[in-house]
This record gives C-alpha cells, structure tokens and sequence, in this order.
C-alpha cells in the first residue's frame, strides 16, 4: 500500500505542469494592415488602409436543438482604429441547456490580440500568425465555433508577450485536499486500534502523511507562484 502512495506522489510532481497554462499575445503597430483569415485558407478581412469600418460573413447557418435547427449568423469586423470582432446576435439567446456570447473580441483598439495558448502562435520571418479556436455556443461539445487567425505583417509587430501563470483554483483544492489528508494521518497515528503498537500504527499513518505533503507542497507552489512573462521585441 505505501509502495503505491509514493508512486502516486512522485507522478504528482512530475505533472505539475499541469496546474498551469502558458498563453501568447501580439501587439501590432496598426490593426489596419492585419488580415483576418479561416484555416481553410480564405480572407475574411484583407488589410486595408483606409479609416473605415468593415464587415464580412465568417460562417452562417443552423445547430441542431432537439428536433428544432437554431439560427446563427457569425460575422466579422473591423472598425476604424482596427480592432476585430466576432459576433454572432442570435448565439447569446441559445436555449439551455446551451450557453452562448454574442461578442469575441480578437484585436482590441490599442493593437492588442486577445490572448492564445502559446503553441497556436506562430513566428515566421515574413509574418506572424495567431491562431484562435472560437466557440460561441458551447454544450457538451461546441455547436457554433470558428477557427481563424490573424496574419500580421513581421513589420507590423510591436512585440510578443508570453506569459506562464499557475492555475490558481487548483492549488486553493490541493492545499485543502493535503489538510484533510494529514488530519486522517494523525488521527491514524493518535487513536490506534485496541492492541495496536506504534510501530504498527506508523505505515498506515506514513500512507497519508506522504500524499499530504506531496499535494500541500503542489498547491503551495499552485497557489502562490508568481507569473511569469517574456517579452519579444523584433
């Protein structure tokens, strides 16, 4: 049994990675000259120089909703200082059990793109594309969703933010998953059962003290672990 508690601790450490998520944001010079495009390969909105607002379908059609097909209409735009929208009106009225957002915001006014997984930017030396996986009605799985990217000139590029952050829920539930378990660990070890010898008592004890110091020590780093941001500037 304990021989199984230390295996379960050391695979804890060792996926430690998992309680955190490395994300990726550009900035860009002018949102103007940044091309909108599916992973099909087709050009939602191409760059353009002009200061004026424009729109353009991404995907337009139904989901299905019990014996029903609901209506939905994925558009995107550009205003003039270049920021990029996708909206979809109907999307935020999607019946339950569904929940939808009418509003995702891609490249804000100041040049800024919403932030990605890290994996899903790619630097290249004539451009950089950012990758984003849109879901606008989501369920059990995603009904209404739109995978595109920004293509953004190299020159255009301010800088590339990535940024690694724990996720902090889970080290608040380790912390208190590794309280609990070192509480049945002194009980184990302070109440024996009628005969019982401390030296009988201490691997039962061992058998949660270990995971408790395993998943405190997790969720302290979890918890409290500073981010962690690197800059690119071209």
């Amino acid at each position: 049994m304990i021989r199984r508690v230390v295996v379960v601790a050391t695979l804890s450490f060792a996926a430690t990675g998992c309680f955190q998520v490395t994300t990726t944001d550009v900035q860009v010079r002018d949102g103007r000259a940044v091309a909108l495009v599916k992973n099909s390969g087709e050009t939602v909105l191409a760059p353009s120089s002009a200061p004026t607002a424009t729109e353009a379908t991404v995907e337009r059609g139904a989901y299905p909703y019990l014996f029903s097909r609901q209506p939905f209409d994925l558009r995107a735009s550009r205003d003039s200082r270049g920021a990029i929208d996708l909206r979809c009106d109907t999307c935020a009225d999607a019946p339950y059990p569904f929940a939808g957002t009418d509003h995702v915001e891609l490249l804000d006014a100041t040049g800024r793109t919403a932030p990605t997984l890290a994996w899903l930017v790619d630097q290249g030396t004539s451009s950089t594309r950012v990758t984003f996986d849109v879901c606008m009605v989501s369920g059990r799985f995603c009904r209404v969703s739109a995978k595109l990217n920004l293509v953004i000139p190299a020159g255009d590029v301010v800088e590339v933010r990535r940024r690694t952050e724990p996720i902090r829920v889970w080290g608040y539930m380790l912390l208190a998953f590794s309280v609990v378990a070192a509480g049945v660990g002194v009980y184990a070890l302070a109440s024996p059962a009628t005969g019982a010898t401390l030296g009988d008592r201490a691997p039962w004890a061992a058998a949660f003290f270990i995971p408790a110091f395993t998943l405190g020590g997790i969720g302290a780093w979890t918890a409290f672990a500073p981010v962690q941001e690197q800059v690119w500037r071209p």
